[in-house]
């Protein structure tokens, strides 16, 4: 794919690179061809790069067509008070001046509660701006054959992982926080958890519930929720399913 093709490729099109890259990486015999998960994870950040930006083009364009509101309101009312002016020269006019500066004391009434509402929508827009980049988004799958778990990070932020919990078990809190970064991907291997997995009989399987422990740039403190299944129905070979990972804002250490 050229230069030119890329930037104007749809997102349908940068979908079927993506799923073309995992495909290839499922078809192939060698493990260690990471380099078809790194293409694909760069074309799904493309995908969420381009909603982002025309996410802000909508936003830009909503609030200069607001502004441009406020501007002829402002107009309105400033010709309004001009008109009464002059005809407060006119002393055979009272009564309609009297009626035109009512007018305007209701349209600035009106102007400003316009202008507040336009405040709130840019307030809002800025908070969700600022939501959009510290949201946290991870992927995850596990690789029978290195026996450990790979994890994309889909968000626009840095992510760190400071600790693990398996079902009931007490937290086990990393020697050393392990860094997932913006658009990057990292191995991660919990040994408890894996030693679960050895103690499925064949041709059963079992339901396991994972927490991660994360933090992202500016310390907000995350916890992903994941639900696994590990599958020993089809043999001795283990096969693990990642049903769900859900990852809500969440305070898990003391000081959060």
């Amino acid at each position: 794919m050229t230069l030119d093709e890329f930037e104007s490729a749809s997102d349908d099109q940068l979908r079927q690179k993506a799923s073309r890259c995992f495909q290839e990486y499922n078809a192939s015999q060698n493990a260690s061809r990471v380099e078809l998960l790194l293409e694909a994870q760069f074309f799904l950040g493309e995908i969420e790069r381009q909603k982002a930006r025309h996410t802000r083009k909508a936003e830009t364009w909503s609030f200069w067509m607001e502004f441009l509101v406020i501007v002829l309101i402002l107009a309105e009312i400033g010709v309004t008070v001009w008109e009464g002016t002059e005809q407060s020269k006119l002393s055979a006019q009272q009564t309609t001046i009297l009626t035109n500066l009512q007018q305007s004391s209701s349209a600035t009434v009106n102007a400003l509660r316009s202008m507040q509402a336009t405040f709130d929508r840019m307030n809002s827009a800025i908070q969700h701006q600022g939501d959009l980049l510290t949201q946290v988004s991870l992927e995850m799958f596990y690789r029978d054959d290195s026996k450990d778990f790979v994890l994309l990070n889909r968000g626009n932020t840095d992510v760190k992982i400071y600790g693990v919990q398996v079902n009931q078990l007490p937290r086990q809190m990393l020697s050393k926080p392990l860094l997932v970064t913006r658009g990057g991907g990292r191995r991660f291997r919990d040994s408890n958890l894996y030693r679960m997995f050895e103690k499925i009989s064949i041709g059963t399987k079992q339901s396991f519930r994972l927490q991660l422990l994360l933090r992202s740039d500016g310390g907000k403190e995350w916890i992903a929720k994941v639900g696994l299944t590990a599958d020993r129905t089809g043999g001795p070979g283990l096969y693990v399913q990642v049903n769900v990972v859900l990852i809500n804002p969440e305070s898990w250490s003391p000081q959060g």
